[in-house]
């Protein structure tokens, strides 16, 4: 085969191929075409806040209590979601009188939309008689329905599940020397 029919059938080949590829393959994979010019994904706002007042609940507090300034408004845009994260840095503090199972719940909340609820759990039935102090890393992440336009509440509940006796507790703290704040971070992004 001659170069210049090798060329020429080359040639041939991309202008035929070209159009095709440009008209036919986007009607076979629509997820080919151009989403950059598209306003899904995008952030609208973010609301970040931080608190650092100390706040506890004790595991005689048996319904959902508001836990101690926080909590965020917004105001959305409408055919958008909410991305939020809420973090806590805490002391589980346990009494020398608990035996058995201490449970603890933490409701990070959108009024009117849903809930995220996380559950900790400490069990002890061998070592009663000391008092213990444990360090929690509390993180929820909770991404709503399709919301309408509006102003929606966003705050974080806790209680306890059982009674054991003492004041044992989830405290939310800061010190003289290190803040531990609470913090909401909250985005909304178009659909």
């Amino acid at each position: 085969m001659s170069t210049k029919i090798f060329l020429a059938s080359v040639i041939v080949s991309l202008l035929i191929m070209a159009p095709l590829s440009y008209f036919v393959l986007p009607l076979l994979y629509p997820n080919m075409k151009d989403t950059d010019s598209e306003d899904t994904g995008i952030v609208l706002q973010i609301i970040y806040e931080e608190f650092d007042t100390v706040t506890y609940v004790e595991d005689d507090t048996d319904k959902y209590t508001h836990m101690d300034q926080t909590e965020v408004s917004i105001t959305t845009q409408g055919d958008s979601l909410l991305a939020i994260l809420f973090t806590m840095q805490a002391i589980m503090h346990i009494t020398s009188l608990m035996v058995g199972v201490l449970k603890f719940e933490i409701s990070l909340r959108v009024e009117g939309i849903g809930n995220r609820t996380i559950c900790i759990i400490y069990t002890d039935t061998t070592n009663p008689g000391s008092i213990r102090q444990i360090p929690l890393e509390i993180s929820i992440n909770y991404v709503t329905i399709s919301l309408i336009a509006g102003n929606y509440t966003i705050g974080v509940y806790w209680r306890s599940v059982f009674d054991l006796g003492g004041p044992n507790s989830i405290i939310g703290y800061n010190t003289p020397d290190v803040e531990y704040p609470r913090s909401l971070w909250v985005q909304e992004m178009r659909i």
